[in-house]
């Protein structure tokens, strides 16, 4: 498996298996972990501290949301992005 391929899903109450793996071949990634949204991690650090641990190469977040939609976050400029859309959908207080 290609690092720079692989993501960890974060996946939001409501997601079916068939919303990950649609995900996964949406945005070309290999999951390696799947585990709930938890609105108090500090996600852009979180993927920050993820780049040495497999290869040095970024391992990239797919967030999944309950409407089946996911979006990928790379960088942490992504990350704020997602967080825009978490706040909207979710209602979450970031």
């Amino acid at each position: 498996m290609n690092a720079a391929n692989a993501a960890i899903a974060i996946l939001f109450p409501g997601v079916r298996t068939s919303d990950i793996v649609n995900g996964a071949k949406q945005h070309g990634v290999s999951i390696l972990i799947k585990e709930l949204y938890d609105p108090q991690k500090n996600y852009a650090r979180y993927q920050k501290n993820l780049s040495p641990v497999v290869t040095g190469t970024g391992i990239s977040l797919m967030f999944v949301f309950s409407d089946g939609s996911s979006m990928v976050a790379h960088d942490r400029r992504d990350i704020n992005t997602i967080m825009k859309k978490v706040t909207e959908i979710h209602g979450c207080v970031l």
